[in-house]
């Protein structure tokens, strides 16, 4: 049987085992916690990215809808041009009859 002596140290040697225990559980949850301030920052500095590149995206967009009206006046002011071309052809034809 175990004297008193063996039993208290026994559990000395327990609430030792127990302390190493928690200091390694504090010691990853402090670790956790970095990376979890890093994933946040992380993800922080992708989301600033992705709006970044919307705002971007949509700019383009507008100058690309901006020129498609440009080009279209231009294709309109070329048929006016074409027609206003055409009638002084047939004015000048009469011109020479």
């Amino acid at each position: 049987m175990q004297t008193t002596e063996e039993k208290f140290e026994s559990i000395a040697s327990s609430i030792d085992d127990i302390r190493k225990v928690l200091k390694l559980l504090n010691d990853s949850s402090h670790k956790m916690n970095e990376n979890k301030e890093k994933i946040i920052e992380l993800t922080q500095n992708l989301s600033a990215i992705s709006e970044e590149n919307a705002a971007g995206t949509e700019e383009a967009s507008a100058a690309i809808e901006e020129q498609a009206a440009t080009i279209n006046e231009i294709a309109a002011s070329g048929e006016k041009l074409q027609m206003i071309s055409n009638r002084l052809k047939e004015l000048i034809q009469k011109f020479k009859v």
